[in-house]
């Protein structure tokens, strides 16, 4: 193999590398809190965003539980609730955009799910 031929893939590995590190540096972050308003304690819960799953696991009354993410992708926060009393809860709801930070509030009550920002 002739040295021009080795500087050029040389060239090509190095600028895949830094299109790579570029991509996982422009990664923006959400974050969200779901918080129980409802009158009964969750059982469980899923909540899916920019195609990661997270388990919400149980949720007393009042209390609340914290999500961390990546917002890879424009996306709704599709959330899924079971309540002690079997009741199920599914909604859509609100948006993250890529490109910008989210730090948002899932508020669940006996019939809905909401959501507001935190900022």
């Amino acid at each position: 193999m002739s040295k021009s031929l080795w500087l050029t893939a040389i060239g090509v590995l190095v600028l895949i590398l830094v299109a790579v590190f570029a991509i996982r540096l422009s990664s923006n972050k959400g974050e969200v809190s779901i918080v129980n308003q409802a009158g009964e304690a969750i059982r469980s819960g899923q909540l899916e965003i920019c195609k990661q799953q997270f388990s919400l696991g149980q949720v007393q009354p009042k209390q609340s539980k914290e999500i961390h993410y990546k917002v890879r992708s424009d996306s709704h926060y599709d959330v899924t609730i079971e309540f002690e009393s079997g009741k199920k809860l599914s909604r859509q709801v609100g948006y993250v955009t890529s490109g910008m930070d989210f730090h948002d509030r899932l508020t669940v009550t006996d019939d809905d799910v909401s959501l507001s920002s935190r900022d």
